[in-house]
């Protein structure tokens, strides 16, 4: 099927993906259980308020919850059997609406910081002899070949993909006694991909300058005038656009996702304002979004021949081919992320392919603890960090 490249580079990252599932990553333990007391504190602090200013008895109710937010004269919409959605994306934008709704908000934050990663990682750390988390990476996670981090073995761990980058829970993770942590990742790696991919001459120009910061080029794009790094707000704009538009999002999406990034409410108006400036800045992956959107069924190949098609079988009708699948469509927005996602999953790949055999042989007392997406986790000795960097 014209697949021995993506054999061959999963194959060859396989044992760095063993080794990061035995090393895994030390958890300051003391500070962990400090922060999971204070958590279940507010946690408690928050149920009290659910229930004098909101009536909410039980945070952990659907009903409950929709009946105190509809109650203030908000409308949720209603899901495929027949309920009142309280998902965090029906949710979102009544936050900026209602500050009445704040205990809801601070409640939901605080137990998923309890629940999905406090309190199973003081679980899993009380219970190693290192006091270590040892990531259950899947190499095959994603149909792009990305990799995922499921939860696995006992007691139930929790992710260590996705832990928000400005919170305090990145800080619980540290080296050994006598160890440097060492990470690298690439910079703006899937910009660069979909430049490569998609031969967008503006990404391709942007890279070349002497500031290749995509996401200024993109704010200036949209503003009219010259932003720099400085300009963290039209900046941020630009940042959201990118990775939202460049994988085919529309005006309502990117609505979403600026409201959640600048905690405000965003007008119809403003989201396609900015949609029509980033159409007009990186016109060739704008003309290949439109192209997908307009044709079906599509199919999308990443550089080393990994595939995804337009129709994919799911379960449903019987006597269809795999026992009980029926034809489904797959979205343009999937085909237009597709190849870079991918393309990003094959190159870390092949790097830890690479990396993998030197580190064994040069520095044999480092060892990789993690893998995230485009970012390699390494354990170094301090005399040996800087020549593992």
């Amino acid at each position: 099927d014209g697949l021995l490249e993506v054999h061959r580079v999963e194959s060859q990252a396989l044992p760095a993906v063993v080794e990061a599932r035995l090393t895994g990553l030390t958890l300051d333990l003391a500070k962990a259980r400090e922060l999971l007391t204070r958590g279940q504190e507010e946690l408690e602090q928050l149920d009290s308020r659910l229930s004098s200013e909101l009536g909410v008895e039980n945070a952990n109710s659907s009903r409950q919850v929709a009946t105190a937010v509809e109650s203030r004269g908000h409308l949720l919409p209603t899901t495929a059997s027949g309920l009142k959605s309280t998902a965090e994306q029906a949710l979102r934008p009544l936050y900026q609406q209602d500050p009445g709704l704040d205990p809801l908000k601070a409640h939901r934050a605080v137990q998923k910081n309890v629940r999905t990663y406090l309190r199973n990682w003081v679980d899993l750390a009380a219970a190693d002899p290192e006091q270590r988390i040892r990531p259950q990476l899947n190499s095959l996670g994603a149909v792009t070949g990305r990799m995922s981090c499921p939860k696995g073995a006992l007691p139930k761990a929790s992710t260590l993909h996705g832990v928000p980058a400005e919170s305090e829970l990145r800080s619980l993770f540290v080296a050994a006694p006598g160890y440097l942590l060492v990470d690298g990742d690439w910079a703006a790696i899937e910009h660069r991909l979909a430049a490569a991919i998609y031969g967008e001459a503006a990404y391709v120009a942007i890279y070349q300058s002497e500031d290749p910061d995509p996401h200024s080029h993109t704010a200036a794009a949209i503003y009219g005038r010259p932003i720099s790094k400085a300009n963290q707000e039209e900046r941020k704009v630009g940042k959201t656009a990118n990775f939202c538009l460049q994988y085919g999002g529309g005006p309502r999406r990117l609505r979403e996702q600026l409201a959640q990034a600048f905690q405000r409410d965003v007008s119809r108006e403003e989201a396609e304002r900015v949609c029509k400036g980033w159409d007009q800045a990186y016109p060739a992956i704008a003309k290949r979004r439109n192209l997908l959107r307009e044709r079906e069924p599509w199919e999308v190949v990443s550089p080393l021949g990994r595939r995804m098609a337009g129709v994919r079988l799911t379960p449903g009708e019987p006597g269809v081919r795999f026992s009980g699948a029926t034809r489904a469509r797959l979205k343009s927005t999937a085909a237009l992320a597709f190849p870079i996602q991918a393309a990003g999953a094959e190159l870390l790949k092949e790097t830890l392919a690479l990396l993998m055999p030197r580190l064994w042989e040069e520095l044999p007392g480092v060892r990789l603890c993690h893998v995230i997406h485009d970012e390699i986790v390494l354990e170094a000795p301090e005399d040996t960090a800087t020549a593992a960097a």
